[in-house]
């Protein structure tokens, strides 16, 4: 599973394809509450926009980017390190 974290919104793409945007109610209740200006409430949803057609179209580009996060992570596990920092 692929999970993109943006201030208050997610979005998560499951091995079968599916793709949820998590959290939304939590992204409208800060603009709300003027946690957010308008900008920054139009930029998180051009976002989470950006990354399901960048990263999600290509089912195939998808599972390879995730394959190599994983790769990333055993290697670290191995190396009992605990930062990730990849460049995708």
């Amino acid at each position: 599973m692929a999970v993109y974290w943006d201030k208050y919104i997610d979005v998560i793409a499951t091995p079968q394809g599916d793709i949820r945007i998590d959290d939304r109610d939590e992204l409208d209740e800060a603009y709300r509450q003027k946690y957010l200006t308008k900008v920054q409430y139009d930029d998180a949803l051009k976002e989470c926009d950006n990354i399901i057609s960048e990263m999600f179209a290509e089912p195939k580009k998808t599972e390879d980017n995730c394959r190599d996060i994983l790769c990333e992570a055993m290697k670290m596990i191995e190396n009992n390190e605990c930062s990730l920092k990849l460049n995708i």
